[in-house]
């Protein structure tokens, strides 16, 4: 009040109790013990009914600084917890199919999994742009002169031995990809989730936890995952997900070169996956 006011108007008494939703003679308290630190001063009106108002002095506009940046800091803090609580708490209720707007059930005609042809590279390529584009704020990535993100890994998913594209449809319309990879340099059959996207009007649906095991469940063996921690919804999204696709608990480990990403190693077997 005493900052969004005129230096020479001030506040009125009786209009910061009204305010402030306290009693007259607590407002003349604090503005008494106010004025004997030096933060602001009283200015009589001349009589009872015109009544005193208060004007900050420099010393009080710069303690009123201050404190005001104390509690933005604070409420930003405050908020980055919040956000990342809802976070979790959309993942868990998505995952279960318990989100606002519906949930996507596994064996839903309308959604469903497939791989992806040769024919179906610009599309893939296309979700592929629309993915780093919303990914670009926390990769630090910017578009090259034609206005595209690069992916030097893409070409491979096209004939290179090892590398798998898939695509998500919802009711007739593309939904989203994953890429996978399989590991020629570990034992057995070994798979990396290298991305995987669900495009944002599918999203809080459950739709993501339905497509990811159909996906794993395609490839039972071993598998890793990577996440980025600093995107705490996918981070939360893996940490809750990975569980009921896995036949023991996913071990997650920094990566050594990259501590911001967190890799999750687990197995699929298909007798213990569970849609």
């Amino acid at each position: 009040m005493l900052l969004g006011a005129s230096r020479d108007e001030g506040v009125n008494i009786g209009a910061a109790a009204e305010e402030l939703h306290i009693a007259h003679n607590s407002v003349v308290g604090l503005s008494q013990r106010a004025e004997q630190a030096g933060l602001l001063t009283r200015v009589s009106a001349g009589g009872r009914r015109q009544g005193t108002t208060l004007h900050l002095t420099e010393l009080g506009a710069r303690r009123l600084d201050e404190v005001t940046r104390t509690l933005i800091t604070e409420l930003a803090g405050d908020r980055l917890l919040l956000v990342e609580t809802l976070s979790r708490w959309n993942t868990v209720l998505a995952a279960r199919g318990l989100a606002p707007g519906g949930a996507a059930r596994g064996g839903d005609a309308r959604y469903g999994v497939r791989r992806a042809l040769a024919p179906d590279k610009p599309l893939v390529w296309h979700l592929l742009q629309l993915y780093l584009h919303e990914l670009s704020p926390l990769l630090n990535a910017v578009p090259d002169e034609r206005g595209q993100y690069g992916y030097p890994a893409f070409d491979a998913y096209w004939g290179g031995e090892g590398h798998i594209p898939y695509l998500f449809h919802a009711e007739e319309r593309p939904a989203g990809f994953a890429l996978v990879r399989r590991r020629a340099d570990k034992p057995g059959p070994w798979h990396v989730l290298e991305e995987f996207c669900v495009l944002r009007p599918y999203q809080g649906q459950g739709l993501g936890a339905a497509l990811i095991g159909e996906v794993l469940r395609r490839h039972p063996g071993r598998w890793s995952v990577a996440s980025l921690q600093r995107n705490p919804f996918t981070h939360h999204f893996w940490e809750y997900v990975l569980p009921r696709h896995a036949a023991a608990p996913p071990v997650s480990e920094p990566d050594e070169t990259r501590p911001e990403v967190t890799h999750f190693t687990f197995e699929v077997s298909i007798p213990a996956a569970r849609a």
